[in-house]
């Protein structure tokens, strides 16, 4: 299993400026950063990774929100349906829970939420519980070759920025 080194060493032969941010303890899941760390929703990468017809299709959308399949796959060019949580690990070489929005063990095309370019940094998974990966929106969307589009939807519960 890959972690957070691995997530680093790939930023740093890039070039990619980022932080790899130790935390106090480790979190259940990536989506539990917000509560326990207080910070914005809206700055939290959640990596889902889904099955395309030729690729893995890895849709990065922030916390709370949920992928619109639609929109992601005429973001990808392509039909895709979710991976299982129990195949993570084996396709993409991270645990389930604290997947990076980078360096996977399989090839990827990488959409990321038009929602992100608005934030200042963001904090995505580093593949291990007690550690999240800070990088710049555009330094992401770069280094992942990513497509932006619109594919986030507002879950109904989902706490606002205004809440927190």
């Amino acid at each position: 299993m890959r972690n957070g080194l691995a997530v680093h060493t790939f930023l740093l032969k890039r070039d990619v400026p980022h932080e790899m941010a130790h935390l106090p303890y480790p979190l259940r899941s990536v989506e539990s950063a917000p509560e326990l760390l207080e910070l914005p929703t809206q700055q939290v990468v959640i990596a889902t990774p889904f099955r395309g017809a030729k690729t893995v299709v890895l849709a990065l959308a922030p916390c709370g929100s949920a992928v619109d399949v639609r929109a992601l796959e005429r973001a990808a060019g392509c039909r895709v349906k979710p991976v299982p949580a129990d195949e993570i690990p084996e396709l993409t070489g991270y645990p389930t829970g604290f997947m990076p929005p980078v360096a996977l063990t399989c090839d990827t095309k990488v959409v990321l939420d038009r929602s992100f370019e608005a934030q200042p940094v963001l904090y995505a998974g580093s593949g291990e519980a007690g550690l999240l990966l800070k990088i710049r929106p555009a330094d992401l969307a770069a280094v992942a070759g990513a497509v932006l589009a619109d594919i986030a939807r507002v879950i109904a519960d989902a706490p606002s920025a205004d809440a927190r």
